[in-house]
């Protein structure tokens, strides 16, 4: 089951993103994980990222955990994380 994680903040990296993942009870749990760059210089991200998560009830469970949390410094009254499912879907259809 794949999802996308909106509303990132841009000045969070892949790294810092996969470590959160591994912190929250997830390692293991995940296949693949994408977080688009703006620039390859700054590594700046834009703002959203991909899990496939290897069974839909860790999916599920990532969803009740993150979906609109505030993580990575996140003030509480701004934007939350928004989870929802990605469009496509598996770790082998991202790959493509």
């Amino acid at each position: 089951t794949t999802l996308m994680i909106r509303n990132l903040p841009e000045t969070v990296t892949q790294n810092q993103f996969v470590e959160e993942l591994c912190r929250g009870g997830f390692d293991g749990l995940f296949d693949y994980c994408y977080m688009p760059t703006k620039s390859f210089k700054s590594f700046r991200g834009t703002g959203f990222a991909f899990v496939n998560f290897v069974t839909t009830g860790a999916a599920r469970e990532f969803d009740a955990s993150w979906h609109r949390s505030h993580r990575f410094g996140m003030p509480p009254g701004e934007r939350h994380l928004d989870i929802s499912p990605a469009l496509v879907q598996g770790q082998e259809a991202n790959l493509r």
